[in-house]
């Protein structure tokens, strides 16, 4: 059964005008409570589909568990689809006067029922058929369905069902009734207006948290994309477009435990470069340097270690493969009459320790290669027994700087 009213159903017949047409489409409505998953837009609505209709059909769950909400559907449906003659005050009265006509039947049955049964207490049964006609359908059917119990009460207690004439005792038991009708009708209405209230205020409520939620993730969204771009900006330096120091400490992890090779680079002769022609030329050269470095190492992790120092650390390939790399990167320059001189060391790293001293061994090469003649490329297999000196090695490299 479920599953038929989930298929889409086409309704292109005319504005519901007669009574019997809107009983019967409330009375789809009660009925609906059977199919609480039925999904909410299951009918194909037209311009020709009754506004009534439409409402009752498609907003099932929403009538029934929240009625407070009624209005603002209606509103809602009146401005999207702009059904001529049809305003909310008519469609609220009329779907009043059905639920009045549903539940007074109900009532008037439930008054055969137990007439025809003879129940010796009937007051306890309609005066709950009472509660949920006050509660579900609101105070007009509230009054008639108590108007109804009435009278069967005054029938029932009665002498002779002439609903006049009454024993000391019968008269107080309908005292009691007439007092109950009123209490509940009084109590379920204030009841049934505070949930409505409350309903209202948990919606407006619930809608201030989406709100809020969606906001939150929008400018956590905003965060998350702006923390990305401060990560490469951290992490890329911004005139080579390389990685820079900060990057080389985080990367260091994964050059752990795999044979690689690292290249340590220098320009020659860039602080008299810098001193002759400019420091704007000399942040040409070291950009150019820095696009000849990924060019030629496009599955290395090129970094700018500092100044005009470079560093590569890339997997492991023969000597001549990676010797060619170098001169790769020294032809791109040759326009620019750059040239650089650079150590490597080749080996495997079995913690971050060696990976630094790896990256200090591959610098003591560099100085090798400085104090040869510069312009050429000096390289070894790593020591791991071997520690560098950083102290002597960078008070070296300051002397032969001097010297040149």
């Amino acid at each position: 059964m479920l599953e038929t009213w989930r298929k889409p159903i086409n309704i292109k017949y005319k504005r519901i005008d007669r009574l019997g047409n809107i009983f019967f489409c409330d009375i789809l409505r009660k009925c609906a409570r059977t199919w609480a998953n039925m999904p909410y837009d299951f009918i194909k609505i037209t311009n020709e589909t009754p506004f009534l209709t439409y409402f009752i059909l498609t907003h099932v769950r929403i009538m029934i568990i929240y009625p407070q909400e009624q209005r603002a559907c209606l509103c809602s449906l009146l401005r999207k689809y702009e059904w001529k003659g049809v305003s909310i005050d008519m469609i609220e009265k009329r779907m009043t006067l059905v639920n009045s006509v549903i539940f007074a039947v109900l009532m008037i049955s439930l008054i055969l029922f137990v007439y025809r049964f003879n129940i010796p207490n009937p007051n306890m049964i309609l005066i709950a058929a009472l509660v949920i006609a006050t509660s579900v359908g609101g105070i007009i059917p509230g009054i008639l369905c108590a108007i109804l119990m009435l009278g069967y009460s005054l029938f029932f207690f009665s002498n002779g069902h002439d609903f006049v004439h009454f024993t000391s005792i019968n008269a107080q038991k309908m005292t009691v009734v007439l007092l109950g009708a009123l209490i509940n009708l009084v109590s379920v209405s204030f009841l049934k207006k505070s949930r409505d209230k409350m309903g209202d205020q948990f919606k407006k409520t619930n809608e201030e948290l989406l709100k809020t939620n969606h906001e939150l993730q929008r400018t956590n969204d905003e965060l998350h994309r702006v923390n990305e771009l401060l990560k490469v900006l951290v992490s890329k330096d911004p005139l080579t477009n390389l990685r820079n120091r900060h990057a080389l400490s985080e990367d260091m992890e994964t050059f752990v435990g795999k044979p690689v090779q690292v290249l340590f680079l220098d320009l020659d002769d860039f602080k008299t470069m810098n001193d002759t022609k400019g420091h704007a030329y000399g942040d040409e050269v070291l950009h150019k340097v820095g696009q000849s470095m990924a060019k030629s190492f496009p599955s290395a992790h090129c970094y700018r270690y500092g100044g005009d120092e470079f560093l590569v650390v890339g997997d492991r390939q023969q000597d001549d493969l990676f010797l060619h790399a170098c001169e790769n990167v020294k032809k791109e320059l040759v326009s620019s009459q750059i040239s650089f001189s650079g150590g490597y060391v080749a080996g495997i790293a079995s913690n971050k320790k060696d990976v630094q001293n790896m990256i200090l061994q591959a610098d003591e090469m560099l100085y090798q290669a400085k104090n040869m003649g510069k312009d050429r490329f000096v390289g070894k297999e790593f020591d791991r027994k071997h520690i560098v000196n950083n102290d002597l090695l960078a008070m070296n490299r300051r002397t032969l700087a001097n010297a040149h």
